[in-house]
């Protein structure tokens, strides 16, 4: 395009500009167009370079931007069937999955297929020669979901374009329509191995018994992405055989089918599964480790506990934290011993979450582990503390925080957190033990204690302990 006829463009363009208001994006797409000749791909790009990576989340739904900008170009009296936006079709394609009618409808237009429905319009396009435009109709057709979409769908299977097959099989596994299953387990069986992990994908979500026998022979397949794959989805038939085959996908020689195997055996809580995961818990890859005790949290089975406690000595701090998190969900008491040491070590991340387990077991231990992390120097453990006190409901947990509020010779930050505890639990029995503890020396801690007042009673009478004592001896009875 020569600079005189884009310059008479812009000028048409900005005309419109001037007379209606359009979103800032839109212009600024129609502009590119008007000026550059974009295509989609070039669109996004710019974008990129303009906003940086991640735009997609500054921007509301660009697609739709796109095709409003094509209308701008328009209804300027710009020749739009000259752009490259417009002969690619991929944009007017997209613009069909938006809520928006009046994007619909300009969509079809750009499709030459105004008036008709848009199911209809895509369906006709599968015969298009540009793969990029087979590919966006297939994708598009399995996010409607109308299942006139399925015989096209499957015979766009013979495809010779890879990609088009993969948006043909993830189409198919999104309509509901029994006809889908058999075309998809045949994709199996594809030359490519990522039209295979597709198809594995795309039984994945049917979860049909049918499927079981073919997802047992990919998980012998050579591309380790298929046979993890093919373990989710085994994972996701209820079938008393699945859970043989996820224990055998366990020794697979890729971590990435071994992790999808734990994962799956940790959704099905069988018990029959813990005995393998105990096993996974010493994977030679921590990934498998983390999601081998996460499993087993999951399945809660008490014969987990003594191997989730040794695991609590693995090299990798995300392994034990995902250990810790598994000892709280069982909820064993024989962990409790253990987390208690973890309180008393360095890392306050798994102190954190020590605090968030022990608040999860019913043992008589629990009460004073928890009003010793109290003291805890990292103040949001201290404040993970101060919430499981408050959430676990233990009637010594007042008697034990109001003997501490008098303790002297404690650290100020100590009492003041038992204070705010106890402002928390707001039970009246504590009011007359708080309105003593505003003879305390320390200004910090008189404050605390006020808000507590103020918090448990309603009433503000600043740290005048005579008129809360006065307030006490009325509405005590």
């Amino acid at each position: 395009m020569s600079f005189l006829h884009s310059s008479e463009e812009l000028k048409k363009l900005r005309r419109v500009i001037s007379k209606k208001k359009s979103d800032e994006e839109v212009v600024k797409i129609a502009t590119w167009i008007v000026k550059d000749d974009l295509s989609r791909e070039e669109i996004f790009e710019r974008f990129e370079k303009v906003y940086g990576p991640g735009y997609e989340y500054l921007i509301d739904n660009p697609s739709e931007s796109i095709i409003k900008a094509m209308a701008l170009i328009e209804k300027a009296g710009i020749d739009l069937k000259r752009k490259k936006i417009y002969r690619e079709k991929v944009s007017a394609i997209l613009g069909l999955l938006s809520r928006d009618k009046s994007v619909q409808e300009l969509s079809l237009k750009f499709l030459d297929a105004k008036g008709k429905n848009k199911v209809d319009a895509l369906i006709s396009l599968l015969k298009d020669k540009d793969p990029r435009i087979r590919m966006a109709v297939a994708n598009v057709l399995g996010w409607i979901g109308d299942i006139r979409a399925v015989e096209p769908l499957i015979d766009l299977l013979k495809d010779q374009d890879e990609q088009v097959r993969c948006e043909a099989v993830a189409s198919l596994g999104r309509i509901e329509d029994p006809r889908t299953v058999e075309p998809i387990i045949e994709m199996l069986k594809d030359k490519e191995p990522k039209v295979r992990a597709y198809a594995a994908h795309a039984l994945a979500k049917k979860r049909d018994p049918g499927a079981l026998e073919p997802l047992t022979c990919a998980l012998k397949d050579s591309n380790w992405l298929v046979r993890a794959i093919a373990t989710e989805a085994i994972g996701n038939i209820d079938n008393p055989r699945a859970l043989e085959l996820l224990i055998d996908a366990l020794k697979d020689e890729n971590r990435s089918v071994r992790k999808t195997a734990v994962q799956a055996l940790g959704k099905q809580k069988d018990p029959r599964a813990v005995k393998p995961l105990i096993d996974a818990l010493r994977d030679e890859d921590f990934i498998v480790r983390i999601e081998a005790a996460e499993a087993l949290g999951n399945i809660q089975h008490p014969d987990a506990v003594k191997a989730l406690i040794s695991a609590l000595e693995d090299e990798y701090e995300n392994v034990r934290r995902a250990v810790i998190w598994s000892l709280g969900k069982i909820g064993h008491p024989s962990a409790v011993e253990p987390l208690i040491q973890l309180l008393k070590k360095g890392d306050p991340h798994l102190r954190w979450e020590a605090v968030k387990a022990l608040k999860s077991i019913k043992d008589s231990r629990v009460v004073e582990a928890l009003i010793y992390a109290l003291g805890d120097v990292a103040d949001y453990v201290s404040e993970e503390a101060s919430k499981a006190l408050v959430e676990i409901k233990d009637p010594r947990v007042i008697e034990l925080l109001t003997s501490l509020i008098f303790e002297r010779w404690m650290l100020s930050h100590v009492r003041i957190k038992a204070v705010q505890t106890l402002a928390k639990i707001k039970d009246s029995s504590v009011i007359e033990l708080l309105i003593r503890a505003l003879e305390d020396e320390e200004d910090s801690f008189r404050i605390e204690v006020v808000k507590a007042l103020k918090k448990i009673t309603g009433q503000d009478f600043g740290d005048d302990k005579e008129k809360w004592q006065k307030w006490w001896e009325r509405n005590s009875l």
